[in-house]
């Protein structure tokens, strides 16, 4: 060969898009095209974009190879790179065609550093071998350098494989470690199950992070806890619940700490989400057994319009529905119908969106709450209040609690009646009785957006 190395770009067409937008399938498919061809693998890099999409490299002894995907239009764009004689580029191209189904295949091969039109000079590296032998004595580890023999071994190959949740400004990417526990479509989205490394196992619903084992205590205890506080603190305790979504179980879990609660219906809209829980997150669908919960798969607004017991309303009520396309479907005409069910002295809790990020969503939530519950100067109905969960957008979520009856609400939060329930707070991760006063002490940007 005249040249220093080949390179070979290729474009196939009508690939079948669940192949390419599954990162572990695309890893694996580059991976083995590499070893077909002959070469020597040092590391593996892949990401999966949100909604969809692939992008990855692997890094050869003999140089690379690398891919994006793009599943909405059956398309893969690769380029094949390789040195010296050992590999033949054309077998990664014959493989890759076969394993994206694609129909057919567009190829241009470039030959890099023409020799004639190159000169060879002296070069001897010898101050960084001069540095080679003290850094292995401090390090005591073996340096890495390119290798004479371009078929050494090399017996431990480096892999990393990422989950990016991604909108048009802003990114949130997660090392995993490769195979998807869970992936199935159901009527309404996608849903996946991530092992990461830094929030452990990843519930992502259309490509969006709801949950991770890290840390969905801070999202889920502070949805329900500061609700139980205000009414324990007002009336007898709370017997009868209801929570809008939820399907993951961890809202119910929380809500079922409470031994006075005597029954509990949840709403959830998709089966697929509630099954992805029972099968790899034992800790939140710990309680989606529990004799009191009555789970019903149905729509919130059918629910609504459908319920039957008129007359026996409910004492809290708790929206955890993951909007996944930041639609303000919590409006005014969803929070009447909840209204409409809540006892005389029942209080809403409901998430509210990441302020810092969406925050025109943030607000509409609030001022649809405040419409609802006629909220007013000297009648303050609704609160809205904070807690961090890292793993979702800016890592500062909101949520709010409205009641029909301010006095369910002020006056309450440090102060502790007879029917109080004092929570074991060794059992919980993130709420305690600081962080109930303190998750309504709001910043002054959020103040000046809600005015």
């Amino acid at each position: 060969m005249n040249a220093l190395g080949r390179h070979i770009i290729v474009e196939l067409y009508d690939c079948k898009p669940s192949l390419l937008d599954d990162v572990t399938y695309v890893q694996n498919a580059m991976q083995n095209a590499a070893q077909q061809a002959g070469a020597t693998i040092i590391n593996l890099t892949f990401h999966h974009f949100s909604p969809y999409g692939v992008s990855g490299v692997v890094v050869i002894q003999e140089s690379h190879l690398a891919i994006h995907t793009w599943p909405e239009w059956g398309f893969a764009s690769i380029d094949l790179f390789t040195c010296g004689e050992s590999t033949d580029p054309w077998k990664c191209y014959r493989v890759l065609k076969d394993a994206f189904l694609a129909s057919h295949g567009s190829t241009i091969e470039m030959r890099r550093g023409q020799l004639e039109l190159l000169k060879k000079n002296d070069y001897k590296p010898s101050s960084l071998l001069q540095n080679r032998n003290s850094i292995t004595q401090k390090t005591n580890e073996k340096p890495i350098f390119r290798a004479e023999n371009q078929h050494q071994e090399i017996n431990t190959i480096s892999k990393e494989i990422w989950f990016t949740e991604r909108d048009e400004n802003l990114a949130l990417s997660l090392k995993h470690k490769g195979d998807l526990l869970f992936k199935k479509q159901s009527s309404f989205q996608k849903v996946e199950v991530f092992d990461t490394f830094a929030f452990g196992k990843a519930l992502v619903l259309d490509g969006l992070v709801v949950a991770t084992e890290k840390d969905e205590a801070a999202y889920h205890e502070m949805l329900v806890h500061p609700a139980f506080t205000f009414y324990t603190n007002s009336h007898s305790k709370p017997k009868k619940i209801l929570i809008i979504g939820g399907g993951d179980g961890g809202t119910a879990r929380e809500v079922l700490r409470y031994d006075c609660v005597e029954k509990v219906i949840m709403i959830e809209q998709d089966k697929i989400v509630t099954e992805a829980a029972k099968a790899h997150f034992e800790g939140l669908a710990s309680a989606l057994e529990n004799p009191k919960l009555e789970l019903v798969f149905s729509e919130a607004n059918h629910f609504f319009d459908t319920y039957s017991d008129k007359h026996s309303k409910f004492d809290i009520i708790i929206v955890d529905a993951a909007d996944t396309t930041h639609e303000p479907i919590l409006d005014k005409i969803f929070f009447q119908k909840i209204y409409n069910l809540l006892a005389d002295n029942g209080i809403l809790a409901t998430q509210c969106d990441a302020p810092r990020w969406h925050q025109e969503h943030f607000v509409s939530i609030i001022n649809s709450l405040k419409e609802t519950f006629l909220f007013a100067q000297n009648n303050k109905t609704v609160l809205p209040y904070l807690s961090s969960v890292a793993s979702l957008p800016t890592g500062m979520w909101g949520f709010a609690c409205a009641s029909k009856n301010q006095e369910n609400l002020i006056n309450n939060q440090e102060k502790h009646t007879e029917n109080s329930i004092i929570l074991n707070e060794e059992d919980l991760s993130y709420y305690n009785e600081e962080i109930q006063k303190a998750a309504f002490c709001l910043p002054n940007f959020i103040k000046k957006i809600l005015k």
